[in-house]
């Protein structure tokens, strides 16, 4: 825990999947106030590279637009800065 924040890397794997539909567990994660959620640029990429369906990859940029920070050293940046 991040100063009563809990710190969840998020892989390529969890980042399909949660793209793959709009109704599924993987979700629930940007839902939760006490996640600060993490993934890396080259983890985001291979999510993106693997989305096969345009739906998917559309909700996927949404996904990613709620907030997925990456961490580059000590200090977090966000992903779309």
């Amino acid at each position: 825990m991040n100063g009563g924040r809990m710190l969840v890397f998020l892989d390529a794997n969890v980042l399909f999947s949660a793209s793959w539909s709009l109704d599924n567990d993987f979700l629930r994660l940007w839902q939760m106030e006490e996640a600060e959620l993490l993934s890396s640029p080259y983890v985001v990429e291979e999510a993106r590279r693997n989305m096969a369906r345009p739906q998917q990859l559309q909700h996927f940029e949404k996904l990613l637009l709620r907030g997925i920070l990456y961490p580059t050293g000590r200090i977090c940046h966000c992903l779309l800065e």
